[in-house]
């Protein structure tokens, strides 16, 4: 659709009314002053009017910039998503795309949502927001909405498909979202009044918080640094090995499985138990040291990665073998069991490598637990 310059002229003059707010209206280097849900200012309809929708190659060009961008890190899906989609806003205005931002949170303000954060619904975290971007895309009938979050997906997505992924945790557990457009300069919430001095404050957060997306000394960085690194092996496995998914899923059922399963290991610790006894859950400690570099941050990964099919039969059995001591008749055996199982750190030893004094003491050979 092409305009005419006088009309457009006189539009920005606030002379012309198309649907647009009725004040005189002043183009600003800082984006739209009006927040979502308000009438379209006449900046915002001169952007849409002169904007040109984006073909799927340069939508696919775009999100490999992000991945190569040297201040954004996407190796952590659980931190810093305002800071990381107003990057990528600013990148892509620059490049003369389009773009807004598309926000989601709890109808309740005072609550947070559970979301999962890989497709095959393994991992999760708990957000009080969250934050991407969109831009419209040409297709063979229109113009689709296509949001770019490479924290949570490896290529851009439909609005159908983010929207799912972000609410069907949600949805479990009925709570009510809200998803909500935004400026491309709004970083503080949808309805941010975006000014020289708002975004002042916006940029010195922003580089903040940017500066510390990639440290895996800040322990929620690197919660979130593992817990992709989970999601996306399991989502390989779910798509390339359906048989061994299956089994994992049916193993995460066990509730010591999976904290096992989804919390970091102290790696210094495990280190020493693998220098000290000949098997860990069963497994020769040395296949293990030949097989895991401890000095790389991804060895408690790589560990769960390479491992977790044997360990998960340890923990199976550990469960079983406990179940029965707890359940069964009482006896000579039983009694000292049930009565060293009311505390925790004996609860604790038994589901850990060096608890296999323990295992023997009760009947369980822990050269074969894992067998």
């Amino acid at each position: 659709m092409q305009i005419g310059i006088s009309f457009v002229f006189l539009l920005c003059l606030g002379f012309v009314q198309i649907g647009c707010s009725t004040h005189k209206a002043k183009r600003s280097v800082y984006g739209d002053r009006i927040p979502a849900g308000s009438a379209l200012s006449c900046t915002q309809l001169l952007d849409s009017l002169m904007s040109t929708p984006m073909s799927k190659s340069e939508v696919n060009s775009l999100f490999n910039d992000f991945l190569n961008h040297p201040k954004l890190v996407f190796s952590a899906n659980n931190t810093g998503c305002e800071s990381k989609a107003d990057l990528m806003a600013e990148i892509a205005h620059q490049k003369g795309h389009e773009v807004s931002k598309i926000w989601v949170r709890p109808m309740n303000s005072t609550d947070n949502f559970p979301v999962y954060l890989n497709e095959a619904k393994t991992e999760s975290t708990v957000w009080n927001y969250h934050v991407a971007i969109q831009v419209k895309m040409k297709t063979s009938s229109g113009t689709e909405t296509m949001i770019i979050d490479p924290s949570l997906f490896d290529e851009p997505v439909t609005m159908d498909t983010w929207s799912k992924r972000i609410s069907s945790l949600s949805d479990e557990y009925d709570y009510d979202l809200e998803f909500k457009e935004s400026s491309r300069e709004a970083f503080f919430g949808p309805e941010d009044m975006v000014t020289r001095e708002t975004r002042a404050r916006a940029l010195a957060k922003r580089d903040d918080i940017l500066s510390n997306s990639g440290n895996l000394n800040d322990p929620v960085v690197r919660d979130g640094y593992l817990m992709k690194l989970r999601g996306q092996y399991v989502d390989d496995l779910m798509k390339k090995n359906p048989q061994d998914f299956e089994t994992l899923e049916e193993l995460l059922l066990n509730q010591k499985f999976n904290m096992w399963f989804k919390t970091p290991l102290q790696i210094e610790q495990i280190k020493q138990l693998l220098d000290q006894k000949p098997r860990f859950y069963g497994i020769k400690s040395s296949d293990i040291k030949s097989k895991i570099d401890f000095s790389s941050p991804d060895a408690s990964f790589e560990l769960k990665k390479y491992f977790w099919k044997k360990i998960g039969k340890a923990f199976e059995r550990l469960s079983s073998k406990s179940e029965e001591l707890l359940n069964g008749p009482f006896n000579t055996t039983t009694q000292p069991f049930r009565y060293q199982w009311e505390s925790a750190s004996f609860r604790g030893k038994w589901f850990s490598p060096a608890g296999d004094e323990e295992w023997v003491k009760y009947g369980l050979n822990p050269d074969t637990i894992s067998d």
